[in-house]
């Protein structure tokens, strides 16, 4: 059984585990993703390309000098037939995108940014600045951006990851992930960028936090469980910091929002068979649930006023009445519009791992903060997925040539 072993802060390992003698042992070091093919060769990924070495089934061992037989792929996303019949998904060339402001009705607005690679906007509370998450080359960080000015100002300078942004009711502080010597952590950072980064947990999980009670005691946050996948968890700001578990089951549970009132949890689950956007009482999470979306549903988030509930399915934004005094009760969904050029959803960049939520929504829920993909050349288009015949014959002719 070929695996790989994948560690925090450091490069991914291909390994063998023979079922036989209950042995493994590294292969490839900083290769991922690694299959036996019929030409005798092990394929695994480095960087966005894909490499072949001719491999020993019978001694269990590479040999020879690895070859680089396809680049640019994207998100290491292939899949090869026994047949030879190769698909991948290409990387997508100088891709750029921009923020805008967007109407009710999908009418369009730009905010006059640069193009970066932006995600995860979030709106501060009084609506006149925007964290945002700013990926380049191979890092992400943090910025903060007025929405007067138009000019972004770093606030994180980690050489990994930092991303995922989440204001604190007073607006005066960021909570953010970051990866250190862990994977994704939480830790928190005035939002003037005044003072240090400050750890907020300690956790051999990912974490990911995304919304706070709105008397600022304690943030909610995504936790990666080895046993029971994506959960969602509480973490106490006040006094002993202390997480505690809020709902964990054998499927995943993501983007959890806190309603205006502290008294409502709207998150997406997929223990439907795909994902839905359910509403649970809170912080004690068992004492009621709602099914809010009907077709599907992700990314949701409350209006301000608590009146409304917006999430996304696909390309499509969506809005359910609700009310939040006494019983809690909801409408049906209503489709606010259609953002085809719009990356409502994180997949959409191709991410294979994203799942949160790509918009925020305006104080007074008129105007959305949203993601459009900048295309350039307007006559190209989307290849999401290549398929190669007979990629057997290119492979072999690309290892002799070396």
């Amino acid at each position: 059984m070929l695996f790989t072993i994948a560690l925090a802060n450091s490069s991914p390992n291909v390994a063998v585990f023979d079922l036989t003698t209950g042995q493994s042992k590294t292969l490839i070091r900083g290769g991922a993703k690694a299959e036996y093919i019929e030409t005798g060769h092990l394929i695994y990924m480095v960087a966005g390309t894909l490499w072949a070495v001719p491999f020993d089934l019978a001694k269990l061992e590479t040999k020879g000098e690895p070859v680089p037989v396809l680049e640019q792929l994207a998100q290491d996303n292939f899949s090869v037939s026994r047949r030879g019949t190769l698909v991948y998904a290409p990387q997508r060339a100088n891709f750029k995108s921009s923020l805008v402001w967007v109407s009710r009705s999908g009418i369009e607005e730009p905010v006059g940014t640069a193009a970066r690679v932006y995600t995860q906007p979030r709106l501060s509370p009084n609506g006149n600045r925007v964290a945002i998450t700013i990926v380049d080359q191979n890092s992400a960080d943090i910025f903060t951006l007025d929405l007067v000015r138009r000019t972004p100002t770093r606030l994180t300078f980690n050489p990994g990851y930092d991303s995922y942004p989440v204001w604190t009711p007073d607006g005066q502080h960021i909570v953010f992930a970051s990866m250190r010597d862990t994977p994704l952590n939480l830790f928190r950072r005035a939002a003037d960028g005044t003072g240090a980064d400050e750890r907020l947990t300690t956790s051999a999980n990912g974490q990911r936090p995304t919304t706070m009670s709105p008397d600022g005691a304690r943030v909610v946050f995504e936790e990666n469980s080895p046993n029971t996948a994506w959960d969602l968890r509480s973490l106490s700001l006040n006094g002993k910091r202390q997480t505690t578990s809020l709902v964990s089951t054998p499927f995943d549970e993501r983007n959890p929002e806190i309603s205006p009132d502290g008294r409502w949890l709207a998150y997406e689950s997929n223990e439907s068979g795909r994902e839905q956007v359910y509403v649970r009482s809170f912080p004690n999470v068992d004492s009621a649930i709602y099914q809010i979306s009907t077709e599907g549903g992700r990314s949701p988030v409350w209006a301000r006023n608590g009146r409304e509930l917006f999430f996304v399915n696909g390309t499509t934004l969506l809005s359910v009445a609700v009310q939040l005094s006494g019983p809690f009760t909801h409408g049906n969904p209503i489709k606010l519009f259609e953002g085809r050029s719009l990356l409502l959803d994180a997949r959409l960049y191709g991410s294979t791992g994203g799942a949160y939520r790509m918009y925020d929504v305006t104080p007074d829920s008129q105007r959305f903060l949203m993601v459009k993909e900048i295309n350039d050349d307007q006559s190209a288009t989307r290849p999401w997925m290549i398929v190669v015949l007979n990629w057997f014959d290119e492979l072999k002719a690309k290892v002799s040539s070396r």
